[in-house]
């Protein structure tokens, strides 16, 4: 992976489970990086279990936070 596939804030590598594989790769480029399964999520996850946010990193200020959206069930 050179230096041109890194974002402003990073990449965010998809991991095979148990592995060192990497599925797939993203450059962070936004100050903001949402989960879920609807369509203007930054990453689509397809899995029932998933809701439609799921999850937000936020990038503000050299730091990172992680948001879990918690959705009744």
């Amino acid at each position: 992976m050179d230096g041109s596939e890194f974002g402003r804030y990073g990449v965010l590598r998809f991991m095979r489970r148990h592995e060192e594989t990497v599925i797939a790769s993203y450059p962070i480029d936004d100050d903001e990086l949402t989960f879920g399964c609807d369509p203007s999520c930054s990453v689509r996850l397809y899995y029932p279990t998933v809701s439609p946010l799921h999850a937000k990193i936020i990038f503000q200020e050299r730091k990172v936070g992680l948001s879990l959206v918690l959705s009744p069930t």
